[in-house]
């Protein structure tokens, strides 16, 4: 393969990654694919991106720079921030419909603001109050964080807002060399990136990528830019208290759930440093004026999101991603305590089945249905109930020989002991995914042969091979082809999409509705009331299918457990809770009135109304540069003709058109009469609005055409040209 087709093939596989990624946060957007998923899928998408690249640049080294792809092409770029242009080096080149698909693909804005976000950070460091921040007495003290607007779609300016958060912590990271971590923010893919990147002299084209993805995302989810953030803060804070519940209802007994709640006091702890951080607390507002930064301060800036890195989507979804994955882990080991899930799917199916209690215990159903394929709760069964053969596989399960169980069929009880250590119907995460990651994480502790990002690619490798039949070989190698990042993506997207609701789904609440139902079954047995800690419930289920061998049904102990069972799961709200709620937050089932509610930024936008905007502006409207990319961060024009004239003429035009628009300025009254305008001197100067304007909303709109905007003519004009505060009313 030669270089320029390999590098076009390379380009083109980086970009359909930022298209998928991009189209998944859409579905989010719309209510069709959660929070966890779509930040974990971005997450797992730049590394992904970062180990193909190094790949790429192994085998071709002279493309290990953006700035050299720009100048292989016959490109380069002028301007900084928010405006940039690019221009042929060669002004005779005929190719500009191919330059203005590489300025797609390549995404100079991108690049562009990685190198003015590295200017700034070199810049602070070199002043007084850099060398401050990075002393080693002050560095672990985050720098202040500044509120985002409602509309933060801008992700450049958010960039430059971060830009000492981001410098302290480069700072702090290179002191530890480096070093793996299980801290969220030092395995951060764009952390790390960004870390690895301060001190190079080249620039990772998989960067550049993974800043245009953050473009991307932010033009999406600008409208509410901290919804992972709040997603992790609420799920971290749901997941205490209902183990903070369950510790508290076995406080006075040898139970393991407050072992089980101290093994996950990193993730709590990590909630409880970074919430008054995320979003404006009085907390916050409190510190803020303890150290004297008394902006940003009034109570209307409560609940508001912060520019905090730990915010941004990839970084907040991989902590609540990862988090969640650990709750679901001890929430395993709750269904496995004394076998409660086994024993009382046993109970319910016996009842049932025995037509005692009408099927419609929704969490038990979706229990049985989760585990069939893996771990079946409950033996399969043609025909009648028979009472007898239940209990022999009930005994099977418990893990007793075909003789030993015959032997308990009239008397006796296994002991706890034995029946803990050779049981058959241990419950264990279903998830694919999960299950092979866990397994190479503990191989990886043990062999130390993964790098960052290597054990996830393995892992997707081999489902990818496998979901596309191919055979594994001999030596545990797979014949397959090389997978591009966009089809590994797409294997996690649908293996998320069927675990997710078992992923979410809460058996360590479930666990304390099964405890009351224990407790109330175990009142059925007054000679076992003085045993300190009860019996287990797979012991009181022994005994209750024991006797429905012998004696009449409506007297049989399951009689009196059908009643017992059905006060409790008839309760309003009991039968369904916990698969209803894990379902309502899973990809492709959650309800209307849980989706997010967000506005994405139109992209094509920032073109329409520049368009509009050049029109109305004496300097620019004979000139006849393309726009080849825009999103609510940038506007990148493209001129074949190279002129830097040209440029520097749009470039003035651009700053007073960014001023007006995307950094918030115009903004529609209430009764949208109106259109106010903040002037550079302070004042606001007032436009009357046209009456069949009046239902449009001016930011982020999407739909809304030059011919609807030609109704603003006049106030358009006078905002282009600077005079509208001569003419307009102000105040």
């Amino acid at each position: 393969m030669g270089a320029d087709f390999a590098l076009w093939c390379h380009l083109q596989d980086m970009h359909d990654v930022r298209e998928f990624i991009k189209h998944a946060w859409l579905q989010y957007a719309a209510g069709e694919l959660s929070i966890t998923l779509v930040s974990q899928l971005s997450e797992i998408g730049l590394g992904l991106m970062r180990l193909e690249d190094g790949k790429f640049t192994a085998k071709y080294p002279e493309f290990d720079d953006w700035w050299k792809l720009l100048s292989y092409f016959g490109l380069d770029v002028y301007g900084k921030g928010k405006t940039l242009c690019v221009v042929p080096l060669d002004k005779t080149s005929t190719s500009e419909a191919r330059n203005e698909e590489l300025i797609e693909l390549i995404c100079p804005a991108a690049a562009v603001l990685l190198r003015d976000t590295r200017d700034q950070m070199k810049k602070l460091a070199e002043t007084a109050e850099g060398r401050k921040m990075l002393r080693k007495d002050k560095s672990r003290d985050p720098p202040s964080c500044g509120i985002l607007s409602p509309e933060a779609y801008d992700f450049s300016s958010i960039l430059k807002v971060q830009a000492p958060e981001l410098l302290v912590w480069i700072h702090n990271y290179k002191a530890k060399a480096q070093r793996p971590s299980k801290q969220i923010l030092e395995r951060s893919e764009w952390l790390c990136g960004m870390a690895d990147y301060y001190d190079a002299k080249a620039t990772p084209t998989w960067l550049v990528m993974a800043c245009a993805i953050h473009i991307d995302l932010y033009d999406i989810i600008g409208d509410k830019p901290g919804v992972a953030a709040k997603a992790w803060l609420d799920t971290t804070q749901r997941m205490y208290h209902r183990l903070d519940t369950t510790c508290n209802h076995f406080a006075d007994l040898e139970h393991p759930s407050a072992k089980w709640r101290a093994e996950l006091a990193p993730i709590f702890n990590r909630h409880e440093n970074w919430k008054n951080q995320l979003f404006v607390t009085q907390e916050t507002i409190d510190f803020q004026i303890s150290r004297g930064l008394d902006h940003n301060t009034s109570p209307d800036m409560l609940g508001k999101a912060t520019s905090c890195m730990m915010g941004s989507p990839c970084i907040a979804g991989a902590a609540l991603w990862s988090d969640r994955m650990a709750y679901h882990k001890i929430g395993i080991r709750f269904a496995n305590l004394d076998l409660t899930v086994f024993a009382l799917a046993s109970l319910y199916t016996a009842i049932t089945k025995s037509g005692l209690l009408k099927p419609t215990w929704e969490d038990m159903h979706f229990l049985i249905s989760t585990h069939k394929s893996h771990t079946p709760l409950v033996p399969k069964t043609s025909g009648a109930y028979d009472a007898e053969s239940f209990l022999k596989q009930y005994l099977l399960s418990l893990g007793l020989p075909i003789a030993q169980a015959s032997k308990y069929m009239s008397a006796g009880v296994p002991t706890n002991k034995f029946v803990m250590r050779n049981h058959r119907r241990a419950l264990a995460p279903t998830s694919e995914y999960v299950v092979a990651i866990t397994e190479s994480w503990h191989a990886n502790d043990r062999l130390g042969t993964f790098e960052r990002g290597d054990l996830i690619q393995t892992v997707l490798m081999k489902l990818t091979a496998k979901s596309k039949g191919l055979k594994q070989g001999r030596k545990g190698t797979w014949h397959q082809p090389q997978f591009t990042v966009k089809e590994v993506l797409s294997t996690f997207k649908s293996h998320m999409i069927a675990d997710e609701p078992h992923l979410n789904f809460d058996y360590a609440a479930f666990h304390l509705l099964s405890e009351k139902i224990r407790r109330d079954l175990h009142a059925l047995f007054p000679e076992c009331k003085n045993r300190p800690l009860g019996v287990a419930l797979w012991e009181i289920v022994f005994h209750i299918l024991r006797d429905a061998i012998s004696g009449p049904k409506e007297q049989s102990l399951l009689s009196k457990a059908a009643v017992i069972l059905s006060d409790i799961i008839s309760a309003p709200g009991v039968g369904n809770k916990f698969s209803k709620e894990a379902r309502n937050a899973s990809s492709g089932s959650i309800p209307k009135n849980l989706a997010p509610n967000i506005k994405p930024y139109n992209p094509a936008w920032t073109a329409e109304l520049w368009e509009y905007f050049a029109r109305h502006h004496h300097g620019v409207s004979t000139l006849h540069m393309l726009v080849a990319s825009s999103s609510a961060s940038h506007i990148t024009f493209y001129d074949p003709d190279g002129k830097k004239a040209n440029f520097y003429r749009i470039a003035a035009a651009a700053e007073r058109f960014w001023h007006i628009w995307l950094t918030g300025n115009i903004r529609v009254s209430e009764q949208i009469e109106t259109l106010y305008h903040r002037l550079e001197d302070g004042r606001t100067a007032a436009v009357p609005m046209p009456a069949s304007f009046r239902s449009l909303g001016l930011r982020g709109s999407e739909g809304v055409g030059i011919a609807l905007l030609e109704q603003l003519d006049s106030p358009m004009e006078m905002m282009a040209n600077g005079d509208i505060g001569a003419e307009a009313g102000s105040r």
